[in-house]
């Protein structure tokens, strides 16, 4: 078993925390997201599965063509290899978990 201490959820203007599952032994990599309004990814897919827990806030998702709202207490699945993007929707920041099946970061930016 191993413990992770991440202190406080993202202090201050930080955005995203990443850890990466590889340096622990496991085999998922987690983003801790706290993102203020209009921010978000650009268009991109990983090799891998993709969950979301939203915490707290609204979200739009998309996949390049469809876009769907979540929010507090909804979980997003994304398939390996499916492009995906969000923006925040909240007036304020959002807090997000981002759990991907892999113990490390890969992403291919489409846009």
């Amino acid at each position: 078993m191993e413990i992770v201490s991440t202190g406080q959820w993202l202090p201050g203007d930080a955005n995203v925390q990443t850890i990466e599952g590889k340096a622990h032994g496991a085999s998922v990599t987690l983003l801790l997201e706290h993102m203020p309004a209009g921010s978000g990814p650009r268009l991109h897919t990983h090799p891998y599965g993709e969950t979301w827990v939203v915490i707290e806030g609204r979200i739009a998702f998309s996949d390049g063509r469809e876009m769907r709202e979540a929010s507090t207490g909804d979980v997003v699945y994304v398939a390996p290899g499916e492009p995906h993007k969000f923006t925040v929707l909240s007036a304020g920041r959002i807090k997000m978990v981002c759990i991907h099946q892999s113990d490390e970061f890969i992403t291919d930016w489409l846009e």
